[in-house]
């Protein structure tokens, strides 16, 4: 996470975090079962603006694979 913050020069303005066993988006229920495509448990696509700790915006994607609602320029436009 370190590197792709600094690869974006993001580090100073977005906080980055990881999820290395999956128990954050489980707890959100958003776990996703792609074992039939070979991937095993990942999460869904989303997208969320937290201020103070609050959640102001939340974006789930329906289709793995698509960034309708979850993509930088959507959550941009809710900042």
């Amino acid at each position: 996470m370190n590197v792709w913050a600094s690869k974006l020069k993001a580090k100073d303005m977005i906080d980055f975090y990881g999820d290395f066993d999956g128990s954050f988006h489980k707890s959100l229920e958003l776990g996703k079962d792609l074992f039939a495509a070979l991937l095993g448990p990942r999460s869904q696509r989303w997208s969320a603006c937290v201020v103070d700790g609050k959640v102001k915006t939340f974006n789930v994607e329906g289709v793995p694979s698509e960034f309708k609602v979850s993509g930088a320029e959507v959550i941009l436009e809710q900042i």
